[in-house]
């Protein structure tokens, strides 16, 4: 009798993790969109002359009126860059879908 009950028992859990890693995925990508939606607000922003950061990001996003130029560069080069992946990447698509 006791090996009928946890064999129950054990089939019932068995039901509850499909639906408990549904939920786990589904509150993943929410957290997921909620940090993309946060990293899109992010713009540079101009530091104050001696003006501290305070953190990692802070470092990033902040920025002198002399570094400008530079960061403008460097963006611009990796847009260029991303851009150059993206349309590699869908030829490769294109290529695969028809093949």
């Amino acid at each position: 009798m006791v090996i009928w009950g946890n064999l129950f028992y054990v089939q019932e859990m068995r039901k509850e993790y499909a639906q408990a890693r549904a939920l786990a995925v589904s509150q993943r990508m929410v957290l997921l969109a909620l940090d993309e939606l946060n990293m899109a607000k992010t713009r540079l922003c101009l530091r104050f002359p001696g003006e501290e950061s305070s953190n990692e990001i802070e470092e990033i996003f902040k920025v002198y009126l002399e570094e400008i130029p530079q960061k403008n560069a460097q963006l611009t080069g990796d847009k260029f860059l991303a851009l150059d992946n993206l349309r590699r990447a869908k030829g490769q698509l294109r290529y695969l879908k028809v093949k």
